[in-house]
This record gives structure tokens, sequence and C-alpha cells, in this order.
């Protein structure tokens, strides 16, 4: 008589639908357990459990070490509760029925399907078996594509959906589709772009933080999840790169970066940037929109290129030709010693095309230094006669997420519908008066309760946004005025630096809008 060593195979995935408690891996193995008694000179060799893996990949841990020990002779008999639990992949699953088990003498029990490959050989190779398959095949992709639709709108709403937050955030411990500041590390991003500011290259950040021991993102996430695994411990130009081009920091939320191959396949490729979902003005920004798009243009800007010491020169990337618009090139001299510093058209120094547009550095310095000095001071001057919550209301420099009030303004609208529908359906008997005055007072309740949230909202958004241009504006005043230059400054306060022929200049700052609204502010 033969002598069954019983394979218990149990899986369960997030595909079979969480309310779907008959497929729950406790109630698997007592249907098992149950039918397991049944079979004589019989003994469990093991459990397989795959908890959390898709049926449409045979790539899962416990199902490879069942295979194993196949191989190795301890298990000849594999039991599951139906062929959706051994696997969704009508191919593969065909092959393991077909193919695998015939090969090695395994004797296969599918309970509710009516499989014993032993005690009925032709119930293997029944008609309806690989009908079956292709069912729970089909069954599989069927669910993906749901799975990806749900995903795909939770995305639009600006709901969060991924496993891993970006480094700076956490997920809200009140609602996971959130994301909201780690105060522990967001100073490390913000420290991060502020180098970039002050004219640090990417390999000055990256020996500063590795010599001061700060923990990689990997390494910090590591640290939250009390893991043991083995990862970088160093911060490297990738993880740089990574942090100062994520547009998160801004506040606007990417999702939908990367897709699998398929509903079978599971391996993640990068997505086309045209099918990522972006939703701006999504969550608390670390950093200011035009701090972002000011580091982008200085850090992936191939022109410009960091000196011996690892820093940006003062002017880098900021002064331009106004004839060509290609950037300066910085020179050297020294005659009866005494060194100076010029600048010089960079297609003219290495092309020959153009003209030397030559100016001198203390020359440029001052006419700079100057400049700034007299914009900070009509800034200053134009806040304190400004209304400033008035300015915020009306400027475009609010943080809070038009999306949020979007949807807030739909459901309002829903409910003013059916609000407005009362009536009607009163008349025509749908309803009595007490149902029609119950649900009167439960629509006119939620549209009061939407639209107090709608407001909250606004108000919120519109002191934080009031609290930091009051920030930046104190932390002006404590510079001004300026006795030296400094390049975060110009970063943030100058678009560009025009030199023409004749040597003379001209300065474009940013938040040129802003000044005009304001100063139409002022006016009426």
């Amino acid at each position: 008589m033969i002598r069954w060593n019983i394979g218990v195979y149990l899986r369960l995935s997030s595909d079979d639908g969480t309310g779907n408690e008959s497929n729950s891996i406790s109630n698997q193995r007592k249907l098992i357990e149950n039918y397991i008694g049944n079979i004589k000179n019989s003994q469990i060799y093991d459990y397989y459990i795959d908890d959390g893996y898709s049926g449409t990949s045979f790539d899962r841990p416990s199902f490879k070490r069942m295979i194993k020990d196949i191989i190795k002779k301890n298990v000849n008999c594999v039991i599951v509760k139906d062929l959706s639990r051994f696997g969704r992949n009508y191919i593969e699953t065909g092959n393991y029925l077909e193919n695998f088990f015939p090969t090695y003498n395994i004797r296969f029990i599918a309970i509710n399907d009516n499989i014993d490959s032993f005690a009925d050989p032709n119930s293997s190779l029944d008609l309806i078996v690989p009908i079956k398959n292709l069912m729970n095949d089909e069954y599989a992709r069927d669910i993906s594509k749901k799975v990806k639709s749900v995903l795909k709108i939770k995305q639009e709403r600006g709901e969060f959906v991924g496993s891993l937050t970006p480094y700076g955030y956490l997920k809200d411990p009140k609602d996971k589709h959130k994301i909201v500041v780690d105060h522990k590390v967001a100073p490390i991003v913000k420290f991060i772009f502020a180098e970039i500011l002050k004219g640090k290259s990417k390999h000055n950040i990256i020996m500063n933080l590795n010599e001061k021991r700060i923990l990689t993102p990997s390494a910090y996430r590591n640290t939250l999840k009390k893991s043991n695994r083995n990862i970088s411990e160093k911060w490297t130009m990738k993880s740089i790169n990574r942090i100062i081009k994520n547009p998160t920091y801004c506040g606007d939320l990417v999702q939908s970066r990367y897709c699998t191959v398929s509903y079978r396949n599971h391996k993640e490729i990068e997505n086309d940037s045209n099918n990522y979902i972006i939703v701006r003005n999504n969550h608390t920004p670390l950093i200011e929109r035009n701090i972002w798009e000011k580091v982008q243009k200085i850090a992936f800007n191939k022109s410009i290129k960091a000196n011996k010491e690892g820093s940006y020169s003062l002017f880098a990337g900021i002064l331009k030709c106004k004839t060509c618009g290609g950037n300066f090139t910085k020179k050297f001299f020294e005659i009866d010693k005494y060194k100076y510093t010029t600048y010089n058209c960079d297609n003219y120094i290495r092309k020959g095309n153009c003209s030397s547009h030559l100016i001198h550095e203390d020359e440029l310095y001052n006419i700079i230094l100057k400049t700034l000095n007299t914009h900070l001071g009509l800034l200053i001057s134009i806040v304190e006669n400004l209304d400033i919550k008035k300015y915020i209301k009306k400027s475009t420099l609010n943080s809070f997420s038009e999306l949020r009030i979007d949807n807030i303004n739909e459901e309002i609208e829903r409910n003013k519908k059916f609000l407005n529908g009362l009536e009607e359906d009163l008349n025509n008997g749908y309803l009595s008066n007490k149902e029609f005055n119950e649900y009167k007072h439960e629509y006119e309740n939620l549209i009061s309760s939407l639209t107090n949230e709608k407001s909250k909202i606004i108000n919120e958004s519109l002191e934080d946004e009031k609290q930091r241009f009051i920030n930046t504006i104190n932390e002006i005043k404590e510079i001004y005025p300026l006795k030296k230059l400094d390049r975060s400054l110009l970063v943030i306060f100058l678009k560009d630096i025009m030199i023409d022929n004749d040597k003379s200049i001209t300065i474009n700052f940013n938040f040129m809008n802003e000044y005009k609204e304001a100063i139409d502010l002022l006016l009426t």
C-alpha cells in the first residue's frame, strides 16, 4: 500500500477579494484537514502557505519550496481546496497537471473541483479541467483590470496608493491614502536643496552627508520597519538625484511612474511619462515650487560645472549672453601681480561664434549688489503697506489642494440635486411626509457639513500661505541691506542676467507677476 506524504498547499491574495471568507487560509486549512481524514495511509508532510501572492505567477516562495520537496521525494501527494488556489495561469497550471506531476508520480487533489489523479485518473484529464483553468485565468485578467481601474481613480483623486512614501514623508496615521511630513528627516531634504542653491555640487553634498553619517533613505526606512536587511549605508549620486528630481517635495503627488508587464508577469517597468498621474498642490510641500524649479535648472544643467572645491561659482547658470543666449565662462588673469576675473560668452571662447561680451567680475558684482538691494527694499516697502490676507487670496501662491475643493463642490452639487428631487418624489407618492422630512434634514446637514469642510480647508491653507509669506519677508528683513552677494539669493530672486555687446546689463527678476498683483492691489 502506498504511503501518502501530503503537501498541503494554501494560497490567498488580494485578487481574491477581502470579503471572501471561504478562501481564507484558516478555512482552506479546515476543509483540507477534514478531507485528509478520509485518505487511508496518509500523513501531512508539511503546509505550504503563500499568503499575499497572486495566482497568475508561480514565483511564490512556499510553492517553490513544495516543488523542491517533490523533487527530493519528500512529498508524493499535493492537495488544494480548488484549482484557483493552485494557480490562475492557464498555461503553467496545465503544465504542472499534465507534465510535471505525472513525471514525479504525484497524486494531485483539488477538493471542490472533484479532482483526484489517483482515485480517478481521468478526473485530472477531463475536458472541464482546462476549461476551469482558462476561467481562472480570465478571472485573474478581469480582476487585474478592475484593480488597476480602482487604483487609477484613487490616484486621480490625490490618494496615495503606494507602499513606500517618499523620503521626508510618512503615511497619515488617520488616513493611509494621505501623506504627511516626517519631521525627523524633512530637514535633510531641505538641506540638500539649500546646498544646491548655495552653489554646492552634488558630490560635495554627498561627501557632507556621509561624513555626518546621515542615514540614507533606505537605511532610515529600515529603522522604521525595525528590519535587519542589508542596505546601502552610503549616500550616492543616484539617491541624491532621486530626491532632487522628485516633484513630491513641492506639493505635487506623482504616481503611476511604474507599471507591470501584464496581469501574469508582475515585473515592474518604468511607465511612459505621459501616463504619469500628477495631482498638483496635493499635500504640504517641503520645498517652495520656485525653489524646486530653480534647483532642477542648476542640478541638471550640464553646462554648469562645479569648481575644484565642489562648488558652483556665484553667477554660474545665471549669467547669459543677450546675443546668442549662451552661458558665460569665468576667466582668471594676472597682470603685474594684479589678479582679476572676467566673464566672456562661452560660444565665443569655445567656437569663435558670437562676440566676447567681456565684463569684469568686480563691475558686475557691484551692479548686481546695488540692484538687488533696491529690489529687496521695494519688496519690503510694498509688504509694509499691503493687506497680506487680501493679497494671499488674490495671488496664485496658495498651496491648498484644488482637487479636494473640486471633489467637495461635486459632492455638494450632487446632494443639492437629491435635495431638489425630494419634492417631486413626495408629490409622486414615492415618499411619505415623514420620509421627506427625514431625507430633507439629512441632505441639508450633509451640504452644510461639506460647505464647512471646504471653508476650513481654504482658511487653513490661506493661513499657512500667509505665515510662509510673513516668514519669508522676515528673513529678507534680517539680511537687508545686503553687504555681499549670496548665490542662494541670486538663484531665488534672479531669473537671469543678460549681458549685451556694449556691456549693458538686463536683470530679469523672478516673481514679477506677483509684484504687479501686489502693486495693483495697493492702487485699488
